[in-house]
């Protein structure tokens, strides 16, 4: 497992490099769902930032390692691998961008509410921007590590399916 994970040589086939993938993209989910169930981290808090990072980067070595893996069997060089990382960090930055500006109409709104506040003098505005700090948190923080997943696994799948297994020895080593 250990060599399946973190060495970059060799070579694997499509079977092998879907249980590393299963393994890189659902196991850092276990593990929040744990942690967040014996209380380690709360939900709107940024300990789920903190979290996010110790396990993205370690597993970023690993996604590394078990392309350059895959684009080995295939006699093709392992500097392909930037391919399907680069699609992911692509889809990643799409979505980033697109929930913060769904935030933008949210805030959008809270600036109305701010704006009737003001005109009708209440005096409850810490109230909204509580809340909206609550919601910037909660998409920062716990939607978009969640949300990984959801686009790591078809990325995987996909790229996976396009690599053609080479049945025969090549120069990153002997087949299966």
């Amino acid at each position: 497992m250990m060599n399946l994970l973190f060495s970059p040589r060799g070579r694997i086939n499509p079977q092998e490099f879907m249980k590393g993938a299963r393994i890189l993209i659902f196991g850092p989910v276990f593990v929040a769902l744990a942690l967040l169930f014996i209380g380690w981290v709360s939900s709107t808090g940024w300990g789920w930032l903190a979290l996010f990072w110790m396990l993205v980067l370690p597993c970023s070595w690993c996604w590394i390692a078990l392309w350059v893996k895959r684009y080995h069997d295939a006699g093709k060089s392992g500097w392909r691998c930037l391919m399907p990382i680069s699609t992911l960090i692509l889809l990643i930055i799409i979505i980033t961008l697109g929930a913060f500006y769904l935030l933008g109409a949210f805030y959008l709104l809270g600036a109305f509410y701010l704006l009737a506040l003001f005109l009708f003098e209440f005096d409850s505005a810490s109230d909204v921007e509580i809340f909206f700090l609550i919601l910037t948190a909660m998409t920062t923080a716990v939607i978009l590590p969640f949300l990984l997943p959801f686009l790591q696994y078809p990325i995987a799948f996909l790229f996976n399916r396009a690599i053609r297994h080479d049945p025969n020895d090549n120069r990153f080593g002997p087949a299966d």
